[in-house]
């Protein structure tokens, strides 16, 4: 306690009549002991007189009511009586009170005013206290014969323009009505705010006729830009698209490159109007977002040509996370557009299996890119596609845009995560292993040349030898057959290094007693070098050498896990 009088002291030693610092102190002064804050209240009520003639004396005055309305509701919840300290913060509210009345009212249009009456009230009955209370603070601005004068001068001091606009709708006086519309107010944010809050509220009751009218007027006094952005803040539905279209000039184009997230329930109809005017307006995660709202349980699903259209639009929208927020959003939406297709085939399939392997960073929270693995083992192409875009790096770094980095950055992703989630192999539904492997090494090539024209030949072999490391064997010796013919037709110098190292790669992690010590790794030795026997009596020597280097280093490493569980035994 000591400390916090010395600290008060201090304070009123060099707050003196500056209104920014009484501000400041009022602020904290609600969370301090009555018996330490009371002082302070008392020297601000000496000095109240010299404060409101300041500038900046309104900071000073807020922050007087809001300590107010803190006791009010410490009352309210029981945390307080009301008692002095009541009496005497509602004396300091009302003291540096300004006298300029336009000052006296501007703080009431506020999102949330924090007015001292309302703070007794319940908060469904808020809204309709403080729209009386603004009713009643515009009664001298009705009628006025200074009334622009008056409004311009509101509108520079109020919180929030938009409220204002609002509370003016509301009265819906014609005298201000025409002052907004004409061009007596300044122009900038702060009208454009105040208009779209005035068109709002009347429009509330004034319907569809009056709004066009007053569109119309905006429109032809070069104020479409305000004309759109008032209609932004309106319902959506057709019956606003339709008074945009009859406006004409151009403000629905405006509209629609402008509004932000529909929220609102849309019917069917006015969803697939919403998403056809978000996509002409290149607004592509704008117009995924309204699909996929979509409702999947309903009887008529969207066209699948409109589907695919925004879906590959979105591809190449470079602000597509900043429009739907986080990867899981974008996930959840691209998933939810995905479900509205049927059975896609031909030409639709290859575009949905673009748009799949695009986004699969994305997708795979959600698992849905089952077409997209199936067609990779059918679609040399495709998989062509995923290795350019892991292996491209200078496209990444040459986008001067850091959004359009970004979405190569995604691709480039995504073409990993393809390359590493794919288990499968080509031939797969093969009637026979011949036929299977006759369909997985043309598989092979046609990727291989593929790629050898976009200059990725080295990693198309590496990412080839991934696949056939997999691959099954029609007579149960490793490697398939497609890899043995290459290796030994030597298609690629580094085919074999890339085949030992895709082949240990495939062992993944291993779990193991103590005491086991190398017997997996003598298992795996044992079954290479059967395998490169076979292979050299066979006449398949590049292969047999591959087996045969892996039988020798698991060989290696079974001794290293044997000495490894001696000196466990015996440290």
């Amino acid at each position: 306690m000591a400390m916090m009088t010395g600290v008060r002291d201090f304070i009123l030693t060099h707050a003196e009549e500056v209104p920014d610092r009484w501000a400041d102190i009022l602020n904290v002064v609600g969370r301090w002991p009555a018996e330490v804050g009371a002082s302070v209240l008392d020297a601000m009520l000496e000095r109240a007189s010299a404060i409101r003639s300041r500038d900046g004396a309104g900071r000073a005055w807020r922050a007087a009511r809001e300590l107010l309305v803190h006791v009010l509701l410490s009352v309210k919840y029981g945390e307080k009586q009301l008692t002095d300290e009541f009496a005497r913060a509602k004396q300091v509210y009302q003291s540096p009170e300004p006298e300029d009345p336009i000052r006296r009212i501007a703080w009431l249009f506020a999102p949330d005013p924090q007015s001292p009456d309302a703070a007794q009230l319940e908060w469904q009955e808020e809204p309709s206290h403080y729209s009386k209370l603004r009713r009643v603070a515009l009664q001298p601005l009705l009628g006025s014969s200074n009334v622009v004068q008056m409004l311009s001068r509101l509108l520079h001091e109020v919180p929030a323009p938009g409220v204002l606009g609002f509370a003016l709708g509301e009265v819906g006086d014609d005298a201000i009505e025409a002052c907004l519309l004409g061009s007596e107010l300044t122009s900038g944010g702060a009208r454009c705010d105040l208009v779209g809050g005035f068109i709002v509220a009347k429009n509330n009751v004034a319907g569809a006729s009056w709004l066009t009218q007053v569109l119309k007027t905006l429109v032809r006094s070069g104020r479409q830009d305000e004309a759109a952005r008032a209609a932004s803040h309106l319902i959506p539905g057709n019956v606003l698209w339709d008074v945009l279209d009859a406006v004409g000039d151009g403000l629905a184009e405006v509209y629609w490159g402008l509004i932000p997230h529909l929220y609102y329930d849309l019917t069917e109809d006015e969803r697939l109007r919403a998403i056809r005017h978000l996509v002409e307006a290149r607004r592509p995660a704008t117009a995924l977002e309204v699909l996929s709202k979509w409702n999947r349980k309903s009887g008529a699903l969207p066209p699948s040509q409109l589907v695919l259209d925004v879906l590959e639009r979105s591809m190449r929208s470079s602000d597509i996370l900043e429009v739907l927020g986080d990867g899981g959003r974008v996930g959840y939406r691209i998933s939810c557009a995905l479900a509205l297709l049927e059975q896609p085939d031909g030409e639709d399939l290859v575009r949905v299996i673009r748009v799949e392997a695009c986004f699969l960073p994305f997708l795979d929270h959600f698992g849905r890119a089952p077409r997209l693995f199936r067609a990779l083992g059918e679609t040399p192409a495709l998989f062509s596609e995923a290795v350019a875009m892991v292996y491209q790096h200078a496209e990444v770094e040459a986008e001067a845009d850091e959004q359009r980095r970004s979405l190569s950055r995604l691709r480039r992703q995504a073409g990993d995560l393809i390359l590493r989630k794919w288990q499968g192999t080509p031939g797969e539904t093969a009637p026979s292993p011949g036929e299977r492997d006759e369909i997985f090494e043309r598989w092979c090539r046609d990727v291989a040349e593929e790629l050898r024209v976009k200059g990725l030949q080295d990693a198309a072999w590496s990412e080839l030898a991934c696949v056939l490391a997999r691959g099954p064997s029609a007579d149960g010796i490793w490697p398939c057959g497609p890899a043995r013919r290459f290796l030994e037709g030597g298609v690629h110098p580094k085919l074999g290094r890339y085949l030992y190292r895709a082949k240990r790669n495939l062992r993944g992690p291993v779990w193991r007693s103590p005491l086991d010590g190398g017997t997996q790794e003598r298992d795996l030795a044992s079954g290479f070098r059967k395998d490169a026997d076979t292979l050299r009596e066979k006449g398949f020597s590049r292969a047999a050498a591959v087996a045969q280097a892996l039988a020798e280093r698991y060989e290696s490493e079974a001794e290293h896990e044997d000495s490894e569980t001696a000196e466990f035994l015996d440290p």
